[in-house]
């Protein structure tokens, strides 16, 4: 709907004629941010195993913020007469949200490059997309990991009364476990 409205909008002060390329692009788009929303939502539900929900949004969250601030700071400082700096093109890949802007990005289908990569710089929309496949596996294994070795309702907050009654928590606990702890 997003998309829609702003096609309309960008409609209104100039002619958008839609393409093979522009539908491509689209699709890439679309795939890069939902792998990017998908690895941030797994990441912190995989760290609300071993933290708090709160405390895991926080890490995840200021790692993005984090990202964003480099990614600023290196347009200040890697980019001379609107050239990037070759020799830097590293730290823009590592960094995870320089993966979600086009402008720094290229392909290998030539249409495709003429429109989103600006600066020349080698940065293929492909290689995001591995990216965050690559750290969605990696953190699923991770998170199997951390359900199978750490006791995962630990922060679970029971309180017994003459009922024995759960107030708070999850469906998914052992209920003569927790009543022998409490």
């Amino acid at each position: 709907m997003l998309i829609f409205s702003g096609f309309m909008a960008a409609n209104l002060f100039t002619p958008v004629k839609i393409g093979q390329v522009s539908i491509l692009l689209l699709g890439y788009y679309l795939l890069i941010h939902s792998l990017f929303l998908l690895f941030t939502t797994l990441l912190i539900n995989i760290l609300a195993i071993l933290f708090t929900s709160n405390v895991s949004f926080m890490i995840v969250e200021g790692i993005s913020l984090f990202g964003v601030a480099v990614f600023c700071l290196m347009g200040n400082y890697f980019v001379t007469q609107d050239e990037f700096l070759p020799q830097y093109t590293w730290m823009l890949k590592l960094n995870p949200i320089a993966h979600l802007i086009f402008s720094v990005h290229g392909s290998s289908i030539e249409r495709l490059n003429c429109l989103i990569n600006v600066n020349g710089i080698s940065f293929d929309l492909n290689l995001s997309v591995f990216v965050y496949l690559a750290g969605i596996v990696i953190v699923m294994i991770s998170g199997c990991y951390a359900y199978h070795n750490y006791s995962v309702y630990k922060s679970i907050k029971v309180v017994a009364n003459d009922t024995a009654a759960i107030e708070y928590g999850s469906a998914n606990y052992d209920i003569n476990e927790l009543l022998k702890e409490v």
